[in-house]
C-alpha cells in the first residue's frame, strides 16, 4: 500500500495518480488526496512524499493544489495536486558566485555546501572532473540553470533523489545495468524508439568570439587639427607604448581611459576599450603640428571557424541525393583563440553528428521481484546497453525520465505500479526542444569572464520458468513465475541472464 505524506502528515492517496522524475529538470506529477476532517488543506510549497514498505517512491513539492467543486456539504474533499519532483527543491535558490581556476568538481562542491545542503539534502556522488575553468561567474542565475550548464559541459546529469540525496555525475561515471538488453531478454512492454534531428549537423560554424592580436605598432602624423586617430584593430588593453617621432616615449600614467580620465589635466591620450579611436588632447603640448608618433597596442579581431563531418556528409548525400550538408551556427563570446574555437566546432560536430535517439517502454512492478530486480534497478541516470538490431535499437542509453502510475482501475494498489521509462543517448539534462549549450572538454575555458560578482554486479545464471507477454512489435516477453519447472514446460530452463 502506498502512503502519501504532506509535510510529514499522512493523507489518503486516491486513484488515479501519475508521478514523474527527470534528471536535471522539474517534472509535473499529479496525485489525488482526500483531506479528512481536521486535516490541513494542502497549499503550494508543501513537501510531498509517497512511501511504500518504508521506502520513498517519490519526493517533491506541491505546486498547484486544486479543490473539488463543492456542490453540497457531502462533496468528498478530494484535492488534485500538481507537484514537482525532488529537483524542484532547488528551483527557488539563486546563485551569485564568481571564481577563477577552479575545476568543475570544486564548483559543484561549493554549490552543494553553500546552497544545496541548506535544503536538507545529503551529498551523494559528485564525479571527479579534472576540467579547470579559468574564469566562471554566475551572477543572479537560478541554481538549476547553473547545474544544467555545468552538467552540459561534461555531458553529464544531476538529480535530487527521492531520498534527498544530490548527485552530479559525468557521462563516463554513469552506473551500468549489468546485462545487455536483447530481444530475448527485454523486460518491458510497448517499446518504442524515436530519432529527433533538430540538433544534428554536418557543417558547424562557430562565431561571435574575438581573438587578441600580437602587439601592433602603427604610426600617425599630427597636423595640429585632427585629434582622433583610428587604429586598425579595436584596442583591448592600455597601449603599451606611445612614442614620438624624436624617440621620446610618453609615460604610461599619461595614457587614460575615455569616460573616466577625461577631466584629468595630466592625460595626453585617451583610449576606450574595444574601440579603434585614440584621442589626443590638444590642450597638452606633447605634440607639435607636423610631428609623427607611433602607438603599440594589443587589438582584437573576430573569429569565425568552420568544421565539417566529411564522412557523414558523404553518407547523407548518398542516401538522399542531397548535398549532405546540415548547417549549424553556434555563437560564443567567451573564447579568445582560434584553437579554442576550432576545438569547440569539432566537438559540436562530434557530439551532434547523429540524430538524438530516444527509447521508451513500461514495466510492471509486480514482476520485478521474480526477476531479482527492484525499482532502483531502473533509477534515473542508469545506463542501459541495447542490442536489438531487429528494431534498429543498439547502443548505450541513459534513463532520464521515470513515471509511476497505478496499474489498474479495479485494484489500483493491489496490481502494483506501471513503470514508464524514457532513455536517451545524449542531452541528458535538457528537455527536447531546448537550446543545448555544449562546451568542448579542455583544460582552460572562460564562462562569462567579463561579469563581476560581488560578495558491476553479476546476476545469477539460474534456470527459471517464464510466462509470455506480448510486446509492441509482436515478440514475446518472458516473465519469471514462481512455479516449479516440469519436463513438459516449453519454457523450462530459459533464463534471462546472462544474455
Amino acid at each position: 500500500m502506498i502512503e502519501c505524506r504532506i509535510n510529514g502528515v499522512p493523507y489518503a492517496l486516491q486513484f488515479p495518480f501519475s508521478i514523474s522524475e527527470k534528471a536535471g529538470n522539474n517534472t509535473s506529477s499529479t496525485i489525488l488526496v482526500e483531506v479528512a476532517d481536521g486535516q490541513r488543506i494542502p497549499v503550494a510549497g508543501d513537501l510531498i512524499e509517497l512511501q511504500e514498505d518504508g521506502g520513498t517512491l517519490f519526493l517533491g513539492t506541491c505546486g498547484i493544489p486544486t479543490s473539488p467543486k463543492f456542490k453540497s456539504p457531502l462533496t468528498p474533499r478530494i484535492y488534485k495536486i500538481v507537484c514537482g519532483n525532488g529537483n524542484s527543491l532547488l528551483r527557488r535558490r539563486i546563485v551569485n558566485y564568481g571564481t577563477q581556476n577552479k575545476t568543475i568538481t570544486e564548483i559543484v562542491e561549493y554549490l552543494y555546501s553553500t546552497y544545496i545542503q541548506a535544503e536538507g539534502i545529503s551529498k551523494g556522488i559528485v564525479s571527479a572532473i579534472p576540467i579547470t575553468l579559468n574564469a566562471y561567474t554566475a551572477a543572479d542565475m537560478g541554481l538549476q540553470d547553473v547545474l544544467n550548464e555545468l552538467a552540459d559541459y561534461v555531458s553529464g546529469a544531476w538529480q535530487v533523489t527521492n531520498d534527498r540525496v544530490f548527485h552530479f555525475i559525468a557521462k563516463d561515471d554513469f552506473d551500468h545495468f549489468p546485462a545487455t538488453v536483447t530481444g530475448s531478454t527485454f523486460l518491458g512492454a510497448e517499446i518504442q524508439t524515436q530519432t529527433k534531428d533538430q540538433d544534428t549537423r554536418t557543417s558547424q560554424t562557430v562565431k561571435g568570439l574575438m581573438a587578441i592580436t600580437d602587439t601592433q605598432t602603427e604610426s600617425f602624423s599630427f597636423d595640429g587639427v585632427k585629434d582622433v586617430f583610428d587604429t586598425a584593430f579595436p584596442i583591448v588593453q592600455k597601449p603599451t607604448q606611445i612614442k614620438r617621432g624624436d624617440g621620446i616615449i610618453l609615460p604610461q600614467d599619461r595614457i587614460g581611459v575615455k569616460g573616466i580620465d577625461d577631466q584629468s589635466p595630466n592625460m595626453v591620450f585617451l583610449f576606450a576599450f574595444n574601440s579603434r579611436e585614440l584621442t589626443y588632447r590638444k590642450t597638452s603640448s606633447w605634440l607639435a603640428a607636423g610631428q609623427s608618433f607611433s602607438v603599440s597596442y594589443a587589438g582584437q579581431f573576430p573569429i569565425r571557424v568552420h568544421s565539417y563531418n566529411i564522412q557523414k556528409i558523404a553518407e547523407i548525400s548518398a542516401q538522399t541525393g542531397t548535398s549532405g550538408l546540415i548547417d549549424h551556427v553556434h555563437e560564443d563570446n567567451t573564447l579568445t583563440t582560434i584553437e579554442d574555437a576550432q576545438r569547440l566546432a569539432d566537438s559540436l560536430i562530434s557530439n551532434y553528428g547523429d540524430a538524438r535517439r530516444e527509447v521508451s517502454f513500461w514495466l510492471r512492478s509486480s514482476h520485478l521481484d521474480a526477476a531479482d530486480l527492484t525499482l532502483d534497478d531502473f533509477r534515473l541516470m542508469r545506463q542501459f546497453t541495447f542490442a536489438m538490431p531487429e528494431i534498429g535499437l543498439s547502443g548505450d542509453f541513459v534513463v532520464t525520465e521515470r513515471t509511476l502510475e497505478s496499474m489498474s482501475a479495479a485494484m489500483p494498489f493491489e496490481d502494483g505500479l506501471r513503470i514508464r521509462l524514457k532513455l536517451v543517448d545524449r542531452g541528458f539534462v535538457r528537455s527536447y526542444g531546448q537550446t543545448l549549450k555544449v562546451l568542448v572538454k579542455q583544460q582552460q575555458r572562460n564562462i562569462r569572464e567579463d561579469v563581476i560578482v560581488v560578495t558491476q554486479q553479476e546476476l545469477e545464471d539460474t534456470p527459471r520458468i517464464w510466462e509470455a507477454l506480448e510486446w509492441s512489435y509482436g515478440h514475446p516477453v518472458f516473465w519469471p513465475v514462481a512455479s516449479t519447472a516440469t519436463a513438459n514446460d516449453p519454457f523450462d530452463g530459459l533464463a534471462i541472464y546472462p544474455a
